[in-house]
């Protein structure tokens, strides 16, 4: 035994009471022991199965879980299997003791430790081992078989308990998706509407006050004349808005007809920058224009482009102090043009960069609203920004803004692609013909829904993550996860989400059973919808019409 004390004996101590680890550690290391601590049963059987220790000390009242728990886990891995395991432990009696040796432990210190304990330990790492009789084996074994019945039985209720509020709070955010999907539809169709029935009686009033003004009911006097301007200002400043309101929902539904022509688009970008020489002049401005281009010439729906430019270049204008400098211009790269407008006002905070292109919104402190167009600060609508987004996607380029920070000045990017042409026909040919639902893992899955009635192709695609890559985007995908694994079925939906041209395609999942756990895995995934069999028709068919129709 000497020869292997000297070659060091790994004598591993599970045990949470520092006093009793430093204490055993001490007479361990004094002996000639390596000593290695855990301080709960988990740590003790990681460690144990990175060191294979000779010998396991193990105390019985853990904070995870008990000693006994902890030798039958030792007990089940092959590569531990024959570790000599010492329960100690303040319980005392014959109880204490067979309850250890019938869980797997090979003998039982009591505490406290004493000053024979380094033979004790010597004893064991000989060979020896205590026994019970059979009839306190079956008599421990049944009585530890029993706590650990209990011990599953109250997990397995609290784990039905976690599922339940897990579901609720699954309900919950389902039930809040779908308000929220039905509060935008109401939006979309409030601002449709509410710009057609606002615009008919503001162009009444609008050529009656032009009338007015231009004498067709009598001569006016300064004081009546000088009124009627106002009121041709705020008419006017009204049009401009519910114009703007139009645009955003005709862009929002893609209803606006994109008709390209080709253009010099440095001339185009320096005639819209020019629009503003008058305001630049009014605010004392020092106005620039920039361009680094060698090919000039490309093709825009000019309407659209000019209505987008004008908008970065107003949002500059109001954020920008008198006496501040705005500089616009235009950068020929490989297979794009970028344009900028630089200026060196306010800036945008960081958390605002992105912001800026939602709708409605605005950087300035409502309390500090005042009405205009062009003055420092004046408030928006919180729509122009948004419009350029939509007619920067529109003609497949990009738009976004970088700032410093607060009082650093902002730049806004607009970029068009050379084959802008291309690009937009072929995003036109996809809207148009790629009406496609892609099913995968169960080809019979939507048999009893009527694709005629949608305008839509159902393709089953066995071997998806071999074509994704390949294959266009469907207007949704349906996913049988009862024949694809779990493995796979995160992993499918892991690349639908990351790839540009699929991340924002609906995807249903449709499980065999309920199950809980996957479930919120899939909706921390991304996914719009699950359901399991059996599956209720009705129900599909109107979870499927929300997100085709």
């Amino acid at each position: 035994m000497s020869g292997k004390i000297d070659n060091k004996v790994k004598i591993l101590y599970i045990e949470d009471n520092q006093y009793n680890l430093l204490l055993v550690k001490k007479i361990l290391l004094a002996n000639g022991y390596e000593f290695y601590e855990a301080k709960t049963g988990f740590e003790g059987i990681d460690i144990a199965q990175k060191i294979f220790p000779d010998l396991i000390l193990m105390d019985i009242n853990l904070p995870d879980l008990s000693g006994f728990d902890v030798t039958t886990k030792i007990r089940s891995i092959p590569s531990l299997n024959n570790v000599k395991i010492i329960a100690i432990t303040a319980e005392i009696g014959e109880g204490a003791r067979g309850k250890a040796i019938a869980s797997g432990c090979d003998g039982y210190i009591p505490k406290p430790i004493d000053t024979n304990f380094p033979n004790k330990i010597k004893e064991f790492l000989y060979g020896k081992m205590e026994k019970i009789d059979k009839d306190s084996e079956v008599k421990y074994l049944r009585q530890y078989s029993k706590e650990l019945i209990d011990k599953l039985l109250a997990k397995y209720s609290e784990l039905e308990k976690s599922n339940e509020d897990l579901e609720n709070t699954l309900n919950i955010i389902k039930e809040m998706n779908q308000k929220l999907i039905l509060l935008n539809k109401m939006e979309e169709n409030f601002i449709a509407i509410s710009s057609h029935e606002l615009r008919t009686p503001v162009v009444v009033i609008k050529g009656f006050i032009d009338l007015i003004g231009d004498g067709a009911f009598g001569e006016l006097n300064p004081k009546l004349l000088e009124i009627i301007k106002i009121l041709q200002v705020n008419i006017n400043r009204l049009i401009t808005m519910i114009e703007d309101i139009t645009s955003y929902a005709n862009l929002k539904d893609n209803q606006t007809i994109t008709l390209l022509s080709e253009v010099n688009i440095v001339e185009l970008l320096k005639s819209i920058f020019d629009e503003f020489q008058v305001k630049f002049a009014e605010r004392k401005l020092v106005a620039n224009f920039e361009s680094y281009v060698q090919n000039p010439y490309t093709s825009v729906e000019v309407t659209l482009f000019s209505q987008a430019i004008r908008n970065i270049i107003a949002n500059a204008i109001k954020y920008t102090a008198d006496l501040g400098t705005i500089t616009a211009g235009i950068i020929e790269e490989t297979d794009q043009y970028k344009i900028y407008v630089r200026d060196n006002g306010i800036g945008i905070e960081k958390e605002y960069l992105e912001r800026v292109f939602e709708k409605f919104f605005t950087i300035q402190d409502s309390s500090h609203y005042f009405s205009g167009d062009f003055e420092f600060m004046a408030g928006g609508k919180g729509l122009g920004l948004s419009i350029v987004k939509s007619i920067a996607r529109i003609h497949q380029g990009k738009v976004w803004a970088e700032s410093e920070g607060k009082n650093k000045g902002s730049t806004f990017y607009f970029t068009i692609p050379k084959n802008v042409k291309e690009k937009m026909q072929k995003s036109l040919s996809l809207n148009k013909h790629n009406r496609k639902v892609y099913v995968i893992g169960w080809k019979d899955a939507l048999d009893f829904v009527d694709m005629d009635i949608y305008d839509l192709e159902i393709m089953s695609v066995p071997d998806f993550l071999m074509k994704c890559d390949a294959l266009p985007p469907p207007s949704i995908y349906i996913i049988y996860i009862g024949d694809v694994n779990e493995d796979l079925t995160v992993d499918i939906i892991s690349r639908l989400k990351t790839f540009e041209k699929s991340k924002e395609v609906p995807i249903i999942i449709i499980d065999k059973q309920p199950d809980h756990h996957m479930k919120a895995k899939l909706y921390s995934l991304g996914i719009e919808e699950y359901i399991s069999e059996p599956i209720n028709k009705d129900q599909f068919k109107n979870i499927f019409e929300m997100f085709v129709i």
